[in-house]
């Protein structure tokens, strides 16, 4: 039987029909499918009708009705040179075949006109503007200047000041292609005793990716001359400062210009090959506060450094202070000294050359989903006239830092300063040198997210636990464990009489070994650290660290 709803009046009835199993039953038609009848087999049940698609050998399923069937409609297949048909069946729309031969149609369509055309134009944007407190080097190429060994005074100690935590406003613009980017800011420290300046633009239209930059840093600096002794290069004293009757306060200034062009051509996603060009001023000038340094001149000093890497990288940031991957970078630079001076004239190249050659090494092994363990190797040696002086121990931007007095310095021409992190459980200067070697093993596991998956907070998110070993040492010559390594020689002197040079043992390697504590706070990743330091196979006194920065 086969119902119906049929309207009777009023009211509406269902009626049944009987349905002959000898009869023709013919499914639902659309404009795309072929009629399919089907004759009955008398003593069988009917087969459902089955229909085959026109562009797919799938069979489709219709559902059976009494009700009439459209009328087979067939495609258009005859091309029409007015119209552009897509491949397969379509349908032509009268009224658009009707627009398309009217005779005032081709005043609606606009004619295509070359010298109309318009090239492309260039259309900046501005991607970020930030402000932050920070004390890092605000770009590549100012590593080898950082703590410039000059004009140091604490009881003729060479100790080395970091630079001082500033409020750093960077901002950064480019075009929507991303092919022109300029980025530019200025650094203010807490201290108010000098400004930085910098402007970098980079062109990254064609496989050789070019950054050109500029930079100006301003620096002061006040001297109490009471019985203290003051510290440097003999030709930026003033003969004859600190005279009786003269000031006891005096004050120096350095301004430091720096430019510097840099060429990257990547050989795949992850390899680059890198070269830098940087050419350096720095000027030295006293405030004149008394004839000792009204007739002294301002000391000019010049640089020219060739540097060269190579780069591989493919980590994947997965959380903050967290990756996935290796990266490392091997790197050569030269750096030769010369002195023009206007007042008066002075034109000098033999000003000294240097020498230095490094490998840095990283790499993330991802354990347990979210934590990761890392391993660093970071080691660097410089050579010539001129070196760096290289300060082992303590964390990179150590907000308190204090320094190891106890380990002597050779008198080497050090032409730079920097510091060798990082090595927890010792304070800087435990071992120093113009060669350092540094290992780094660390486990990071953001164990919040083991116990609250969902958690927003980012404070908790981000939260991470720590455990890690350091080692390294720092030297002076071919070899650490060298008879002659002023590490183990102290002088005592009582002139005129008494000189002893008096020679003991010190391991050249320490370790440090802790625990430690990361998370995000106002978008600072915060770092606080626990170590204990292992020295000539001694444990030392823990220290406490309070750091700003990711990674070591």
């Amino acid at each position: 039987m086969m119902y119906d709803l049929q309207h009777v009046g009023k009211s509406y009835q269902i009626v049944g029909n009987p349905v002959h199993v000898d009869s023709t039953v013919v499914p639902y038609q659309t404009a795309f499918a072929r009629p399919a009848t089907r004759k009955s087999v008398p003593g069988t049940r009917p087969a459902i009708p089955q229909l085959y698609h026109p562009r797919k050998d799938t069979v489709v399923h219709y559902f059976q009705t009494p009700f009439q069937y459209p009328p087979v409609v067939l495609p258009t297949t005859e091309p029409t040179p007015d119209l552009l048909l897509e491949e397969g069946p379509s349908f032509v729309i009268p009224e658009a075949r009707q627009l398309l031969q009217s005779a005032d149609s081709t005043s609606q369509i606009d004619k295509f006109v070359t010298s109309r055309i318009i090239p492309s134009r260039l259309k900046f944007r501005l991607d970020y503007l930030t402000n932050r407190f920070d004390n890092s080097l605000l770009f590549g190429g100012l590593d080898n200047y950082s703590g410039r060994q000059f004009l140091n005074l604490d009881e003729g100690s060479s100790r080395f000041a970091p630079p001082a935590t500033g409020l750093l406003i960077k901002a950064n613009v480019k075009d929507l292609l991303e092919d022109y980017e300029f980025e530019g800011g200025m650094r203010l420290p807490t201290n108010f005793r000098g400004s930085e300046f910098f402007l970098t633009f980079m062109d990254k239209k064609h496989r050789w990716d070019k950054h050109y930059s500029i930079y100006r840093g301003d620096w002061s600096n006040i001297f109490e001359l009471n019985n203290n002794v003051l510290n440097g290069p003999a030709h930026l004293i003033p003969p004859g400062l600190g005279a009786p009757g003269s000031p006891t306060q005096y004050k120096v200034r350095l301004q430091t210009t720096l430019g510097q062009v840099q060429w990257r051509y990547p050989l795949d996603i992850f390899r680059s090959i890198r070269l830098r060009t940087t050419l350096r001023n720095d000027r030295y000038f006293w405030h004149a506060l008394e004839q000792s340094t009204l007739v002294f001149p301002a000391v000019n000093e010049q640089r020219l450094g060739l540097r060269a890497e190579y780069v591989f990288d493919n980590t994947l940031t997965v959380a903050p202070n967290i990756l996935n991957g290796m990266r490392y970078n091997i790197f050569t630079e030269v750096v030769k000294g010369f002195q023009i001076q206007a007042d008066p004239f002075t034109f000098d190249l033999d000003q000294g050359f240097m020498g230095m050659a490094g490998v840095d090494f990283r790499y993330y092994y991802p354990i347990l989903k979210h934590s990761v363990f890392a391993f660093r190797f970071n080691g660097v040696t410089s050579f010539g006239q001129e070196r760096i002086l290289f300060y082992l121990g303590g964390v990179d931007n150590w907000l308190l830092p204090q320094f190891n007095e106890d380990i002597p310095i050779n008198n080497t021409n050090y032409g730079f300063q920097t510091l060798a992190a990082n090595l927890r459980g010792f304070q800087y200067n435990i071992r120093n040198g113009s060669s350092f070697a540094l290992a780094n093993l660390e486990l990071r596991v953001p164990f919040i997210k083991y116990l609250f998956p969902r958690t927003r907070s980012s404070f908790f998110r981000n939260l991470q636990v720590t455990g890690f070993f350091d080692t390294g040492t720092a030297w002076e010559g071919l070899s650490p464990y060298s008879d002659d390594n002023p590490l183990n020689i102290i002088y005592i002197e009582n002139p005129p009489a008494v000189q002893v040079k008096l020679k003991y043992f010190r391991d050249p390697l320490v370790a440090g070994y802790g625990v430690g504590a990361r998370t995000l706070i106002f978008g600072y990743l915060v770092k606080l650290d626990y170590a204990w330091g292992i020295e000539t196979r001694q444990v030392q006194k823990p220290i406490l660290y309070l750091s700003i920065g990711s990674d070591f």
